[in-house]
């Protein structure tokens, strides 16, 4: 989310978007007369050292509310480089760019195999109201997803999260777990209506991250994790600025993205047996 309060939105509370694919099993497929043979999904690649998984994104993931990165480094069992900060945005807005930090994660270290992020909620926070003049009043008012200077300011988030997950396929990235943000309270920074644009975006978040693996012929995977669902009746879990988790909240987090990485083999060591060397 933004730097002055970062943004939020869903995730899948269920486990995301399962990856793995199971393989089909005889030569015909599922009845064996003659279908063709599926083919079976390529596995992750195994994780040598923590340095091959990076952590991007905004203020959601790196911010002084919350202890995310302690929380994901204490459920995972290692440290993962960081790179995300806090008031980055996608594609506009904010005051930086998530698609710079891969760059950077590439060029300090090109051998990255996964990677956990967030991003698009600062696109909407703090609007761009240069590039997309009233997009500010996005996140105060009920229709904006009927507004289209709203609907451009998502399309170009999304966009830019395209581009940025053929960069990676392109750098040997094979997995990138993505989570989107938890319906937020809202008032003050975060506006008065913030999650009817989050609402309107979500599914298309969904749809770009599950969409990655044909647009990226098969070299980058995507899981979803949508943080609504995890986040309903735990108004416990928001810090006082009406935007962001508190600890509780991101020890929650933590606990799923990694339950999501072991499910799906994403960041394994080769004695797991489910990766690929």
């Amino acid at each position: 989310m933004a730097g002055a309060g970062g943004t939020a939105g869903p995730a899948a509370g269920s486990g995301g978007h399962a990856g793995t694919q199971a393989e089909a099993s005889g030569a015909g497929g599922a009845a064996g007369s003659g279908g063709a043979a599926a083919v079976p999904a390529r596995k992750p690649k195994c994780k040598r050292s923590p340095s091959q998984v990076v952590v991007l994104g905004d203020s959601y993931v790196n911010w002084i509310t919350h202890s995310f990165p302690d929380d994901l480094a204490r459920e995972a069992g290692e440290t993962w480089r960081m790179y995300a900060v806090g008031g980055c945005s996608l594609g506009s807005g904010g005051l930086c760019l998530i698609p710079d930090q891969v760059t950077q994660a590439i060029k300090d270290d090109p051998d990255i195999i996964a990677s956990v992020m967030d991003g698009g909620g600062n696109d909407i926070l703090i609007a761009d109201e240069f590039m997309f003049p009233g997009s500010t009043e996005c996140k105060d008012r009920e229709d904006s997803p009927t507004v289209e200077v709203c609907q451009k300011v998502v399309a170009t988030a999304l966009n830019a999260g395209e581009k940025m997950m053929q960069t990676a396929a392109d750098a040997g990235v094979r997995d990138v777990i993505y989570f989107f943000y938890p319906h937020i309270p809202g008032g003050g920074f975060g506006g008065m209506h913030p999650n009817a644009l989050l609402d309107y975006a979500l599914p298309k978040a969904r749809a770009l991250c599950e969409g990655a693996e044909q647009r990226t012929q098969s070299k980058l995977r995507c899981h979803f994790i949508d943080f609504v669902p995890i986040f309903e009746g735990h108004s416990d879990w928001y810090a006082d600025d009406g935007i962001h988790e508190n600890a509780l909240g991101s020890a929650a987090m933590a606990k799923e993205v990694v339950r999501v990485a072991k499910a799906n083999c994403i960041a394994q060591p080769q004695s797991s047996g489910c990766c690929e060397p």
